[in-house]
């Protein structure tokens, strides 16, 4: 009957779940598509049922092939994810490509995640600038950071640094942190870009606020050096820890440099040797050079310790390493939405 699908969905919205699944079943066993994409939605995130992404792609199919571009876009997702279906870069593809089409924003910008990074496809920049710019264009925060990784690069464009400081600063100012870090990346480092240190301490500090690593390592840096501010260790070690309990090696590097020597911090040999032997795990393979220079300096540093000591830094970078637990996987390019 009219209106039986808004109430199920303001049911489904105010959490009453067992109203909606009792109104969205017989709708959805008419054909609704509307009804089956709720239906799906609420088996994806197991809402009054069981979590069941079988059942999710069941019915997210059937309105996908009706057309509904939320459908569409949430198969794909299935798909990308290997969530009740066999994960198939191809068929996520294929389902974003159709949502993309009706100006899904969302879907926009999926797909051309999966073309920057030869998903289901080809690489091609060029194509994951098209759909990056049409999601961009209606406001996704995302899409916007991406516009702006490809004018900095150059890929699937000319490099334009204007262009680049657009795009992330309409990201930034939105409150995407990985936008926020690499505006200040362009006013600090990029010689062809707008050079500003002011610019650059404040765009890092609004990111390291959202606890990204990467601009809690840069401002302690900036710290350190005297970039930008007034050269102050107890701040850059400050920054430092942060970015270091967070993995990142450069951070744990630097921090084991400034406990080995006090500056800003009371000297603490122990714990100098963690953030050594820890900043040697936690650079890849990919870069000998930096993890040769913390093996080294641990080395360095152990022999004017006693055994005990060594023991004791030992125990604690293990304890650190097992409390953070195996490395994640990155997430997909964007949740299930409703």
């Amino acid at each position: 009957m009219s209106g039986t699908f808004e109430i199920a969905d303001a049911a489904h919205r105010r959490g009453a779940y067992a109203t909606a699944l009792a109104l969205l079943r017989p709708l959805a066993d008419t054909g609704d598509a509307r009804a089956q994409t709720s239906l799906g939605a609420i088996y994806a995130h197991g809402q009054g049922v069981p979590q069941d992404y079988e059942s999710a792609a069941k019915f997210y199919r059937l309105a996908a092939l009706q057309g509904l571009a939320p459908a569409q876009f949430n198969l794909g997702t299935l798909h990308y994810n290997g969530q009740g279906v066999p994960q198939n870069f191809g068929e996520a593809l294929k389902w974003y490509r159709l949502a993309a089409e009706q100006n899904l924003a969302v879907a926009q910008f999926n797909l051309g995640v999966m073309y920057a990074n030869g998903q289901g496809t080809d690489q091609d920049y060029a194509e994951a600038l098209k759909w990056y710019s049409s999601a961009a264009q209606q406001g996704h925060v995302n899409a916007q950071a991406g516009m702006g990784g490809l004018y900095a690069l150059g890929l699937g464009v000319s490099k334009n640094f204007g262009e680049a400081a657009k795009w992330y600063r309409l990201a930034a100012e939105q409150g995407n942190a990985p936008a926020q870090h690499c505006l200040a990346d362009l006013y600090a480092n990029d010689p062809g870009g707008p050079q500003d240190a002011s610019e650059a301490v404040k765009w890092y500090r609004k990111a390291a606020n959202q606890h990204l690593a990467a601009a809690q390592y840069m401002l302690g840096f900036l710290y350190d050096t005297g970039r930008g501010l007034s050269p102050n260790p107890k701040e850059a070690a400050k920054w430092y820890e942060k970015a270091a309990d967070q993995g990142h090696p450069d951070a744990q590097f630097n921090l084991a440099a400034l406990l080995e020597e006090g500056e800003g911090v009371a000297p603490d040999l122990v714990k100098a040797l963690m953030w050594y032997l820890l900043a040697e795990r936690c650079y890849s393979s990919t870069n000998p050079k930096n993890r040769t220079l913390a093996s080294r300096s641990a080395k360095s540093l152990s022999k004017t310790m006693s055994p005990q000591q060594i023991r004791e830094a030992g125990i604690r970078a293990k304890k650190w390493q097992s409390s953070k637990g195996p490395a994640g996987h990155a997430p997909p390019p964007d949740q299930i939405s409703r």
